[in-house]
């Protein structure tokens, strides 16, 4: 359903949101063909993570391979760390709204399990809840991408 409604929603962005079989990535339009946001292996929690990434980019990001974002992989050193926290947080933000807008728990999600640091000095938890506490004590900050999405999951959500 979350498909059906994303590519309904933005059909005149000319993105689709499609399951992928492997790893999340974004292609931008090309031939012709729409955009798509691939999620990983048919995870809901992936889909809502890459559809805060669509959200968050601008114009000329949606032009690009997933969005221009460069990724290290598990394993990532304490400066790749904070890197990748600092571009995480509005994105997580998002997918915090929508994700309990569907009424299932969120986390936040460091993507480094195989840190070979100590991670116990990150604030980027409280960061991510602090921007979404921001965005809806804010509306006119977040996204207008992200608000027509959070405002269709809540009202889905909340007549199924």
């Amino acid at each position: 359903w979350l498909i059906a409604l994303f590519n309904h929603l933005f059909m005149s962005k000319q993105v689709i949101l499609v399951r992928g079989m492997g790893e999340p990535e974004y292609f931008p339009a090309k031939d012709n063909q729409p955009a798509r946001i691939e999620f990983a292996h048919g995870f809901f929690a992936s889909a809502l993570h890459e559809i805060s990434h669509f959200c968050v980019a601008g114009p000329q990001r949606r032009q690009l391979p997933d969005f221009g974002y460069w990724y290290a992989a598990d394993g990532r050193s304490a400066a790749q760390q904070q890197a990748f926290e600092r571009v995480e947080i509005k994105p997580q933000a998002l997918e915090c709204l929508f994700t309990l807008a569907c009424g299932r728990p969120f986390q936040v999600s460091q993507d480094n399990l195989f840190a070979d640091f100590d991670t116990s000095a990150s604030t980027f938890a409280q960061d991510v809840y602090k921007q979404a506490q921001t965005y809806l004590a804010k509306p006119d900050n977040m996204p207008p991408d992200a608000k027509t999405l959070l405002h269709a999951l809540l009202k889905v959500c909340k007549t199924s």
